[in-house]
């Protein structure tokens, strides 16, 4: 499971759209570290402090089980297939050798980067998700 601060701050990031996540039981959430909550059902979450507010807002980080269930297309082979093509499509994104979908080194960074550009038409530029003209 991905807990890097990479992922939460793409699913941070992502929460105008996918809004916080399942919400969590606070009776058992449980520290793991940094950042990193679990609760009894196996969901992650990650408290970000928002300097601005000066204060903390939780939300969940998706496990790949649950980025699946966002994708449209639900039978393994199928989803297998339209990864391949998305990612064959390439969108010459990164300025350097890697193309844009090897840039992300874990499945779930990668899940949600398919789900917001099915959903949105949007790309992780390193920062935030920016609109694929």
């Amino acid at each position: 499971m991905d807990t890097s601060e990479t992922y939460a701050r793409m699913r941070f990031r992502a929460i105008p759209s996918l809004g916080i996540g399942t919400a969590p039981d606070d009776e058992g959430l449980r520290w793991l570290r940094g950042s990193v909550y679990v609760d009894q059902l196996g969901n992650f979450f990650y408290a970000w402090w928002q300097v601005e507010k000066q204060n903390h807002i939780i939300f969940q980080l998706e496990r790949q089980d649950q980025l699946q269930e966002m994708i449209e297309e639900k039978r393994p082979y199928f989803l297998l297939m339209e990864l391949e093509i998305e990612a064959n499509r390439g969108l010459g994104f990164d300025e350097g050798w890697t193309p844009y979908w090897r840039s992300f080194p874990s499945w779930e960074q990668l899940l949600l980067a398919f789900v917001y550009k099915q959903r949105y038409n949007k790309v992780w530029n390193g920062d935030d998700w920016v609109k694929v003209s």
